[in-house]
């Protein structure tokens, strides 16, 4: 396995579940660095995946994970909204008994907020 910046550290990235997304795609580059990642997201209905997600047979964060795992790094997958608290032992727990320590933290979560008149 190569070396390379983020050898030894261990990132968490939130909202890593879709195919063409932001969270993706960090989580892909951290690994590509040589970081082990914890992939988190809200574990979507599959009913609901666009169609090129459905057509690649994606698994959320499971696919995200698997690509991770191809390049030689760990990684860890999650499912749950982030919007009510990060900090929850059931994410950050798991990923320091696996990894010893998460680093460097990577958000890419939204929350939406409506309000009405």
């Amino acid at each position: 396995m190569a070396t390379g910046a983020l050898d030894g550290r261990v990132a968490l990235v939130t909202g890593a579940g879709r195919l063409r997304g932001i969270g993706r795609a960090t989580a892909l580059a951290l690994a590509q660095l040589g970081a082990d990642v914890v992939v988190t997201g809200t574990g979507r209905d599959p009913g609901t995946y666009p169609e090129d997600e459905k057509k690649a047979g994606w698994r959320d964060v499971e696919s995200t994970a698997e690509q991770i795992r191809a390049l030689g790094r760990k990684a860890l997958t999650w499912t749950g909204d982030v919007s009510t608290g990060c900090r929850s032992p059931t994410l950050t727990k798991p990923s320091g008994e696996k990894f010893s320590t998460s680093s460097s933290p990577a958000h890419s979560c939204s929350a939406s907020v409506s309000s009405r008149s």
